[in-house]
């Protein structure tokens, strides 16, 4: 349970910490995972020996990536979601995050390609095999790693999106008691 200056946090407070370091950790693994992929940097060669255990390293990666993202965007109202976090402060009464939360909604609305892509590798690659994608019409586990780090990239904007949306909805709610806008002023400078 998260407390806030000695108090248990309310659940909307609890969702919005939980949420936006979700987003927060998901950004920094696809900040290190650029950083990996990026041949024109030793990087890698400087933290590991070569072999197996980058392949693993990448494998990793990729998946806390793709469910991580996959999580924050899934639709059903028993995930901890943008749209049940949406949802949850809806319910609240508060008029002055009615503006807010319609706003989001529209936004949300241009990353629904980007979700159905991540959907898609989810289920492809990393969570269950969908009868679509069996062994008889197609390798499995054959990624298309550029559509994977074009998705991974295309994620970046979102995830800061989601974040920030998580201080404006803080702010609103209770003068941002959990102090996203300071974790804000600080994280998303960290990472690009």
């Amino acid at each position: 349970m998260l407390y806030i200056s000695g108090k248990e946090a309310t659940r909307i407070q609890n969702m919005t910490h939980s949420l936006y370091h979700e987003c927060l950790d998901l950004l920094v693994t696809i900040d290190e995972y650029n950083k990996c992929i990026d041949l024109e940097s030793n990087y890698i060669d400087d933290i590991l020996d070569k072999g197996r255990l980058v392949s693993v390293l990448f494998s990793c990666m990729r998946y806390k990536i793709i469910v991580g993202i996959s999580s924050i965007l899934d639709k059903n109202k028993k995930c901890l979601s943008i749209y049940k976090l949406l949802n949850v402060y809806e319910q609240s009464g508060i008029k002055k995050l009615n503006n807010e939360i319609k706003k989001a909604k529209d936004e949300l609305q241009k990353y629904e390609e980007l979700r159905e892509n991540i959907k898609k590798l989810r289920d492809k690659v990393f969570a269950h095999v969908e009868i679509e994608y069996a062994i008889e019409t197609e390798d499995i586990f054959d990624m298309d790693v550029d559509f994977f780090n074009e998705q991974v990239n295309n994620s970046i904007r979102l995830l800061k999106y989601i974040m920030k949306l998580c201080e404006i909805l803080s702010v609103n709610y209770d003068d941002d008691t959990l102090n996203i806008k300071l974790l804000n002023s600080f994280n998303l400078n960290e990472v690009k």
